[in-house]
């Protein structure tokens, strides 16, 4: 009689990694849809998937991030604590991500700087871990911890964009607009034709003049450059006294001349980064001289600024698209250059 249980284990087996097969394809249905911004029909998968099997983990993280992104704060909230109680860690980090922002959103940005803090603790460095704690501290202000936050990230993954982007309006409300500019040349460079690119093209572009006042006496423009007190006892004082020079001569020339307004833009940013690599001394330390300056520096030597600053205003900018279109060649040489750095 016990060979009899031997095809009964088996057909149990069979049924247990079919009835995984179904979840799997239901969850790969929901992330589709998720990716898709069809938020409603990926949750409507996500709990058909739940019925075959409630303890599927992978499942209730997807499920709290498509509630989140549909705003469903309290709802994504609930999914994402069945994941960080459960006894598994996989899928904690989504978890922490999604109640974590949930929080946020639900105007309880302490328990979500807690919450962020806790997870560091428990997963250690993770660069979306501390980008949410950045955006944050940014959300109430504080400023300072929020520029630390955001370049550890950057230190774990130079790539994100996001990253980048927020440390550029952080230290634009700090009134630094030196290494605020550095961070939005970074970003434009990874991200230079979204809705959030124009944006920060914007923010780039008004920097330069921020710190200068221009008055007409006596039918003469007379021009005030001043430094921000935010910078006065900075090492970036002289680059930032630099911007208002660069900016105030190149609106006398561009009076005079013929130059376009891009062509400008091209000329201040070599000069810019040239400025600030000639600056950089030994005794300069800080991530803005060891991760931006260098990098900037050699784009701003080389043959490739223009390429780059046409890439980086193409968002808002219909001449440099159409400058972008002939030369696509420089563009390529651009790019293979950026590769090999």
């Amino acid at each position: 009689m016990k060979y009899l249980f031997i095809p009964f284990a088996l057909m149990m087996i069979n049924l247990s990694l079919l009835s995984q097969a179904k979840v799997d394809s239901l969850m790969r249905v929901g992330i589709k849809y998720h990716d898709s911004f069809k938020y409603d029909e990926a949750i409507a998968a996500y709990k058909k998937a739940l019925k075959i099997n409630p303890l599927a983990y992978a499942v209730h993280a997807e499920l709290a991030m498509s509630y989140m992104y549909s705003k469903e704060y309290k709802k994504s909230i609930k999914h994402s604590d069945i994941v960080l109680e459960a006894d598994s860690a996989d899928y904690k980090l989504h978890a922490y991500l999604s109640k974590g922002s949930c929080l946020d959103y639900l105007g309880k940005t302490e328990e979500s700087i807690v919450l962020f803090n806790e997870a560091l603790d428990r997963f250690g460095e993770h660069y979306l871990l501390y980008f949410n704690l950045g955006v944050n501290y940014y959300n109430i202000k504080d400023y300072d911890n929020a520029e630390h936050t955001f370049i550890k990230g950057i230190d774990q993954n130079p790539d994100h964009a996001s990253s980048h982007l927020y440390l550029g309006y952080t230290m634009e409300e700090k009134g630094q607009r030196v290494q605020s500019m550095l961070s939005l040349y970074y970003f434009l460079l990874l991200e230079p034709n979204t809705e959030r690119s124009k944006t920060a093209y914007y923010k780039l572009k008004d920097q330069y003049k921020s710190n200068i006042k221009e008055e007409q006496v006596k039918k003469k423009k007379h021009v005030t450059i001043y430094v921000d007190s935010n910078q006065e006892d900075s090492t970036f004082a002289s680059a930032d006294m630099m911007l208002s020079l660069l900016e105030a001569t190149g609106s006398a020339i561009q009076s005079d001349t013929l130059i376009s307004e891009e062509e400008q833009f091209v000329k201040n940013t070599a000069s810019f980064f040239s400025v600030l690599g000639e600056l950089n001394k030994e005794e300069n330390e800080g991530f803005y001289w060891y991760f931006y300056v260098p990098f900037f520096y050699q784009i701003g030597e080389s043959e490739h600024n223009a390429a780059y600053c046409y890439y980086i205003s193409q968002c808002e900018n219909e001449n440099a698209r159409h400058w972008l279109n002939q030369n696509q060649d420089a563009l390529s040489k651009f790019g293979d250059w950026l590769g090999g750095e």
